[in-house]
């Protein structure tokens, strides 16, 4: 461990927190007060002055002052006590999944921000020799991770949706509607969000093109530009995309939670270690 590797991690420890409030667009029946706390917590602490990040942030003019402002947007939707998309009632969290495509806008956006920060800091600490291969390792997996586990979160709203669209044009006698018209406008968004995940990927990853492959051809059967293929049916297919994408998310996460608890052990040694040199410093 060594500041440059403290440094980053400050920053990771912001981006992982925006990438983990995708656990609220899931639809989980229940969930922990004490991670959406800390998930607060370390989000908000990501812009205290002189931390990794607002330090960053203030090095970079308007283009740092306007991420500032996304975060700040973002902490008031998801982790404010005047959010409505999250609250709690009775100890308990509770989720407007009616606003769930807003909290994708910025998950999806501010987690690709801020991993680029990351990773032009990765660049320059191994440039200059520094990049320790454990945290070099913890960013690849968490790119091919994360690339998996968006799709296959924003996949599955997109069957939510489609049945919706189903509905909507049934109970209309087949002619489309104020309310099919509103669905289709988010399954539109749902794409829109499906090709930001897969454009902004870094690495050539061949399981995670099959699965987004898989995924497209889906949706051209959904849309009806595509025949189904003989034998098959809508619900084999969904089905289809969403093991995929699932075995895949089996496979990667495990590797990604080791490395991280790794990393994240070590830079708790280090900050021990770094604290009690002041100490005796100052005594």
């Amino acid at each position: 461990m060594n500041d440059a590797t403290r440094f980053i991690m400050g920053i990771y420890q912001v981006s992982l927190m925006v990438r983990d409030t995708l656990e609220y667009v899931q639809g989980r029946p229940e969930h922990d007060v004490n991670f959406y706390n800390q998930r607060k917590q370390i989000i908000n602490h990501g812009l205290v002055e002189n931390s990794p990040l607002s330090h960053f942030l203030a090095q970079n003019g308007e283009i740092g002052e306007k991420i500032r402002a996304n975060i700040n947007e973002f902490i008031e939707f998801a982790y404010s006590e005047d959010s409505t998309y999250i609250t709690l009632e009775n100890g308990k969290i509770i989720v407007d999944h009616a606003q769930d495509l807003k909290a994708l806008d910025y998950v999806i956006g501010l987690r690709e921000t801020l991993m680029d920060i990351v990773k032009k800091f990765a660049e320059k600490t191994n440039s200059e020799g520094n990049l320790e291969p454990q945290l070099a390792n913890l960013i690849a997996l968490d790119e091919s991770f994360y690339r998996v586990l968006g799709s296959l979160i924003v996949f599955d709203l997109t069957h939510k949706a489609f049945l919706e669209f189903n509905k909507a044009m049934h109970e209309n006698g087949g002619k489309p509607s104020p309310q099919s018209n509103f669905v289709i406008n988010d399954l539109k968004r749902l794409v829109g969000f499906t090709k930001f995940i897969h454009e902004h990927k870094a690495n050539a990853d061949e399981k995670y093109e099959k699965a987004y492959e898989s995924n497209f051809t889906c949706l051209n059967y959904m849309e009806g530009s595509k025949p189904l293929p003989e034998g098959s049916n809508m619900k084999a297919e969904i089905e289809a995309v969403h093991n995929t994408y699932v075995t895949l998310l089996q496979e990667r996460e495990a590797p990604w939670r080791s490395v991280y608890s790794s990393v994240w052990n070590e830079l708790v040694g280090y900050e021990q270690g770094l604290r009690q040199a002041r100490k005796e410093q100052s005594n």
